[in-house]
């Protein structure tokens, strides 16, 4: 009990931080809950048939869900640049393919 104790002690400091700062959740269920589906695909991905495959659905399935956490459609987003790609987008305005442009073409901020 004494070492429990002794161990909230030595973090009162932290353990009570959202306490003096109202932006500080006291949980971290929202941060959770957005990434699930994430994590989810990448367990999902230890049921492939080969290591190589499995790597590659992993990171496939993080881009993608990475995408919808930041509103961008993944579907959409791959088809425009794949597109822009096969047209001989240059090489110089690459980062005109990234999905923050591509979010920002979306919303008329670009």
């Amino acid at each position: 009990m004494g070492e429990k104790l002794a161990y909230f002690a030595n973090h009162l400091n932290d353990l009570t931080v959202f306490l003096k700062d109202g932006g500080v959740e006291m949980e971290s269920n929202a941060v959770e809950n957005l990434i699930r589906p994430l994590t989810f695909q990448r367990k999902n991905s230890l049921f492939a048939a080969h290591d190589e495959g499995a790597a590659s659905w992993a990171c496939i399935a993080s881009l993608i869900e990475t995408f919808t956490i930041n509103g961008v459609d993944p579907f959409a987003y791959l088809v425009a640049n794949l597109e822009a790609i096969a047209f001989g987008h240059p090489q110089s305005r690459i980062d005109d393919l990234t999905p923050w442009a591509s979010a920002a073409a979306s919303n008329g901020k670009a």
